[in-house]
């Protein structure tokens, strides 16, 4: 765990909001079951098989060069598919297939022992609509948080850095900015506008996320914490928490 100095005495959190993709799952495995389910659809157009069709994608994903062109990529390699497929099908599809993917080790327990707390929880989260509630409901958040916000329902335009979700969670929570705490991963719009409004932001770091070696362009960008695993983040949160809260029963941490 590491910190910046702090500007002052932290005031107790009484609300914890989290990205979704890679914060609570791995985006890689979400990406993985999209093309899973392509692969499985495709394959008979393709003249190919399922098994085939995946190990294109995925050795084609490999390849940073390729990133939003993959399934392009595909097209060209299977001419076949045109008579039945074109890029913006297979991105829908891709969208709103039902993901198979699961919370993190230790999210679900974290979840729980700081609603336990009294503390509110949220998600505030970027990215095509249907995909995002899509994935929120394959990992049940429904029942572990108190709020999910999809930016992309109210407009691209208010995806991260705009300050509309922040300001709309610490709202409808009744809460200042202060005692309200952003998780994310990405230091290229996570915590920009949560730091601007007086939150805490905390980033989690992890292997194999797509972002774990990316470094804040500036120091406004910059999360005040920083967290290397998720044990390491409940321990930070529930330290934060006011003292009658983390004297409340809470269930144990595995």
């Amino acid at each position: 765990m590491s910190a910046l100095p702090p500007d002052g005495m932290p005031s107790p959190l009484k609300a914890v909001v989290f990205d979704l993709d890679d914060t609570l799952y791995l985006e890689q495995d979400y990406v993985l079951s999209g093309f899973r389910h392509l692969s499985g659809l495709v394959a008979a157009d393709a003249e190919s098989s399922p098994q085939q069709i995946l190990s294109f994608l995925n050795t084609s994903a490999a390849d940073p060069r390729n990133q939003g062109h993959i399934l392009d990529l595909l097209l060209t390699e299977y001419p076949g598919l045109r008579t039945a497929w074109d890029a913006c099908r297979l991105i829908e599809e891709y969208r709103c297939h039902t993901p198979t993917i699961s919370l993190l080790p230790g999210v679900e327990p974290m979840l729980s022992e700081l609603r336990a707390a009294g503390v509110r929880l949220g998600v505030i989260t970027d990215g095509a609509s249907e995909s995002q509630h899509r994935k929120a409901r394959a990992l049940g958040l429904a029942t572990l948080v108190d709020m999910l916000i999809v930016t992309d329902d109210k407009g691209i335009e208010y995806r991260k850095p705009h300050p509309y979700a922040y300001l709309y969670v610490a709202e409808r929570f009744g809460l200042e900015p202060a005692a309200c705490a952003y998780v994310g991963d990405n230091p290229a719009k996570d915590f920009l506008a949560p730091r601007r409004l007086g939150w805490e932001t905390v980033r989690i770091r992890l292997s194999y996320q797509l972002h774990e070696a990316a470094e804040p362009l500036s120091p406004e960008a910059a999360p005040r914490v920083e967290s290397r695993g998720m044990m390491e983040l409940r321990c930070f949160l529930i330290s934060r928490l006011s003292p009658t809260s983390a004297k409340k029963p809470v269930q144990s941490f595995p």
